[in-house]
This record gives C-alpha cells, structure tokens and sequence, in this order.
C-alpha cells in the first residue's frame, strides 16, 4: 500500500484504534502534514495488539517511531507490511523481496511487471510500463488503449451515421473525452469534415513530406477576416485568432 500525493487526515473517530501501530512514514513519502487528531485515546481506551501478541509472539515487522521500538500492524489479525527501504514504493513481496520499478505498493513475484499489485504508470495487456508503445495512447493516466477503443467511446455524432460523426480527441499521445482548455468545436469546414477546430491561440503548419500538400485550408482571424490558402511541401501556415475592439 503506498499513497503517492497528499497526506493523511484522521479526525473525531472515537472508536477508532491501531493508529499508532501504523507506521505512515513506509506509506508516504512526508509524514509532516499528516492530521490524525482527536481520537480515541490509544493509550487509555485500545488495546492495540498486533498478531501474535498475545500468545507472547512477534508476528509482525517492528520500526522505530518517536524512540519507539513497536510492532506494526492495522488489526489484531493483520500486520503491516514492512519492505526494505532500497524497495522504496515499489513495494515488495511477502518474503521481503523487491518488486520490479513499475509496481506500486506489491506484488506477487520479485522484480517482475507482469505480478505487480497495481501499476506506478501504465498499464497494458497484463503488463506495467513506463509509456504507452505505439499505436497505444494514454487513458486517464494508468490505462493504454488502441485508437478504436478512444473512437467508440468518445466518438460523438451530429448526424445519423458515420459521416456526422466527430473522432476522438488525441493529445500528447493521450485519449482524452473532450478538448482541452483553449480548444473548442466551431461548425466551420476543415479538411471536408463536419466540424472544425476553433484555436484561441496561434496555429502554426508543417508540411514536411513530399506529398502531404494541403488544399483549400481556411484561416478565420477573429470575427470577420477570412484566408484561404494551399500549402505544399516546406510551406508553413501561421494563423493567429484576434479580437476585434
């Protein structure tokens, strides 16, 4: 288990024990902002005995807290797994061994990224990777899929049948459900599709292969001042969207 942003809060849980047999410092990064306040008393009201205890046996891995040496553990029944520091988040396996480097919080086999718990980046076809390979694109940050996968699920239709449909956004190599910020679907002609990509910004065309000419591409600068042009191989288009006063 590991939480890679933010920090823990606990607060104004009056029946809630074994917060101090649980050492954060292995599940975060900073334990500084961590909030656990006004709870039950551990040390008047909970028992707090980790496995074993109380048949006089140590179960569970101890670390050092406060000048502290304490057995660690979230139930009575449940230790908390300590993984060797060089491990890191990664995460280790139940004998101590350390998980490969695109885990995240365990797995089953050491150094492996097909047996990870979950993925630290992304995931595709039962393996952890760093990046998406192509042709695979981003989705929601964990997930690698393939361009029909981001058409049929974002794919959005004015019309009745395939030709009124829009096709999905790509961005960064990313599946993304709708256009970012400074990008919106104007009802213009471009490139002979139903919709055309309105640019609050400047747009700037490469044409670097030979035959990748450009026919009948238009330019609308700001509300009224409309620019048509052809652009062949080495030419460059540069459109910059103005506001009229």
């Amino acid at each position: 288990m590991n939480i890679m942003w933010g920090s823990v809060c606990i607060e104004k849980n009056n029946k809630l024990c074994y917060l101090a047999t649980i050492d954060w410092s292995r599940i975060l990064d900073s334990v500084e902002d961590n909030y656990i306040v006004l709870n039950k008393d551990d040390n008047k009201e909970c028992g707090d005995i980790c496995p074993g205890t109380a048949k006089d046996k140590t179960n569970c891995p101890a670390t050092v807290i406060n000048a502290q040496f304490v057995e660690r553990c979230w139930t009575h029944s449940h230790c908390q797994k300590v993984c060797p520091t060089i491990c890191k988040s990664h995460g280790c396996t139940a004998g101590g061994l350390c998980c490969h480097g695109e885990c995240l919080g365990g797995c089953s086999e050491p150094d492996d990224p097909t047996k990870c718990v979950t993925c630290r980046n992304f995931y595709l076809d039962g393996h952890c990777m760093e990046t998406c390979p192509p042709p695979y694109y981003h989705f929601w940050d964990w997930h690698c899929v393939n361009f029909s996968f981001c058409q049929d699920l974002y794919c959005r239709c004015r019309g009745s049948g395939r030709p009124g449909c829009h096709w999905c956004v790509i961005r960064s190599s990313g599946c993304i459900p709708e256009y970012p910020s400074g990008y919106t679907m104007g009802s213009g002609n471009l490139m002979s599709t139903e919709a055309a990509l309105v640019i609050n910004g400047s747009l700037i065309i490469n044409i670097r292969a030979k035959k990748m000419g450009v026919k009948g591409l238009t330019f609308q600068v700001g509300e009224d001042a409309t620019a048509s042009s052809e652009l062949g191989p080495g030419d460059s288009g540069v459109s910059k969207s103005m506001n009229r006063p």
